[in-house]
């Protein structure tokens, strides 16, 4: 149950778009002066790739993210922000997101279910 909810709530982020400080100065959207957090910089997934509800998520150090979830590939902006992680795209409404890291797993708070979700492991 707590993984569908949890899928749900990272479909939800599909919906939702953000921006983060000074990030029109650059044309290739990339964001030079975002914070990061480079405790997350890598792959972190949850599940089999060839199996329907595999999510991953690609956070790179030139403060892009790439979700795939379900088959589907999603291109965002991010930073952390007030200790959240904050994903956007130009001209959008920010999408928030607490998180936490303990060694290779990645937990995301779901308001849904009102505790932290599925964790996502990091990739070698």
């Amino acid at each position: 149950m707590k993984k569908i909810l949890f899928l749900a709530l990272i479909s939800g982020f599909l919906l939702l778009s953000v921006g983060c400080k000074d990030d029109d100065q650059n044309s290739n959207g990339t964001n030079p002066t975002a914070q990061l957090d480079a405790n997350l910089f890598g792959k972190w997934s949850h599940g089999d790739p060839n199996e329907p509800g595999y999510v991953l998520w690609h956070f790179k150090s030139d403060a892009t993210l790439r979700q795939s979830l379900n088959g589907y590939e999603y291109n965002w902006l991010w930073c952390i922000e007030d200790g959240k992680i904050k994903m956007y795209v130009k001209g959008g409404v920010p999408r928030y997101q607490i998180y936490r890291i303990e060694g290779n797993l990645l937990y995301l708070w779901s308001d849904y279910i009102d505790d932290w979700g599925v964790p996502l492991t990091k990739e070698e």
